[in-house]
């Protein structure tokens, strides 16, 4: 009898193990999809920048300038403003050469880092508000717990230095981690545009005066089917120096804004000892209360399977005290019967 109760224990045992590694093994494989783990972010890696730069968050201006100077004979480029310090960043727009025809596109990247998105953002739109800047295009998303901005802004030619400017001021409270500008000179290409234009528009006018003295259909269809096409190259060449002549008016500024903790001043200098265990404590807060989220969606999507788990415990619960029972009343019967047997033997 006592070895058949030992093996009902050992069965309730092993199916309270299944059932604790089954709700074990669930859970955990939703908190992988949604923890952000220490392995993510090691102390001292500069992450928020990395994650607008495309992962590279050292010394990003200067890959930038080195960029722009590999191309600047291909391109136009001249040399584009992209220092680690950018309290030293100067912008010059020569106003007077594009007022007298030349042809110059100003564009700047610009990353900022705030620890006040909202307030920030408000102050960013103040800028664009009072310099005529119109936002072409804008997108905001949340991840960990932070907002960052995405923002592509025309500025007009004449304003483009004071924008530029106080985008990358320090006194406006946010942290400049990247800013470049840089000019080209579209010069050469407006005028091939400008030539091929009227070449096209002088022959246009020759199949015109052609197509008026057509002597057959044949000829007249050859004649419009070349117009067609004419007209199509035309087209393209208008929308070419048509858009020159906007990015010549309107410059353009692509700005990055990324809410973070913690920003350090300097990208060489590295986080100190209290702001890493600073990071360290709030990644525990985080992970805690990543934790104690998944578990608490894990309850709820998983509402099924848990009461078909509950009716299983139940069920094994049930047998196992009916088991128990059942064996101990069959051995006090069996302890009686041998009583009353020795108790016959004696008599």
């Amino acid at each position: 009898m006592k070895k058949r109760f030992n093996w009902t224990i050992v069965s309730l045992v092993v199916n309270v193990v299944l059932i604790v590694v089954l709700v074990v093994a669930v859970i955990g494989s939703r908190a992988d999809g949604y923890s952000k783990s220490a392995d993510r972010r090691e102390y001292g890696y500069d992450e928020s920048a990395a994650a607008w730069n495309g992962g590279y968050a050292e010394e990003p201006a200067m890959a930038e300038e080195a960029e722009y100077e590999e191309d600047a004979d291909m391109n136009g480029y001249s040399k584009s403003t992209a220092t680690a310090d950018h309290e030293d960043d100067t912008v010059n727009v020569d106003e007077e050469a594009i007022k007298k025809g030349e042809k110059l596109v100003y564009s700047a990247n610009i990353s900022l880092e705030t620890r006040e998105y909202k307030a920030h953002k408000a102050q960013i739109f103040e800028v664009i508000k009072a310099n005529g800047v119109v936002v072409e295009s804008m997108s905001e998303n949340m991840y960990d717990t932070t907002t960052h901005g995405s923002f592509t802004l025309r500025v007009p030619y004449d304003k483009y230095e004071t924008v530029y400017n106080a985008l990358c001021s320090s006194d406006a409270g946010w942290a400049v981690r990247s800013a470049s500008s840089q000019v080209t000179n579209m010069t050469k290409q407006y005028s091939k545009l400008t030539a091929q234009i009227e070449a096209y528009e002088q022959e246009r006018e020759t199949l015109m005066e052609l197509l008026k003295s057509a002597e057959n259909v044949s000829e007249t269809l050859e004649i419009q089917d070349r117009l067609a096409w004419l007209n199509s190259d035309l087209q393209y060449y208008y929308n070419q120096r048509e858009d020159i002549d906007s990015d010549v008016l309107m410059s353009t500024i692509y700005l990055e804004v990324q809410e973070i903790k913690v920003y350090r001043p300097s990208q060489n200098e590295p986080y100190t000892f209290g702001e890493r265990i600073r990071m360290a404590f709030r990644d525990g807060l985080d992970a805690f209360e990543e934790f104690c989220q998944d578990v608490a969606l894990f309850f709820v999507e998983e509402w099924l399977f848990l009461g078909l788990l509950g009716i299983l415990i139940v069920v094994i619960v049930i047998i196992v005290k009916k088991n128990r029972k059942h064996s101990m009343k069959k051995a006090a019967v069996e302890a009686a019967e041998a009583q009353a047997e020795e108790e016959s033997k004696q008599d």
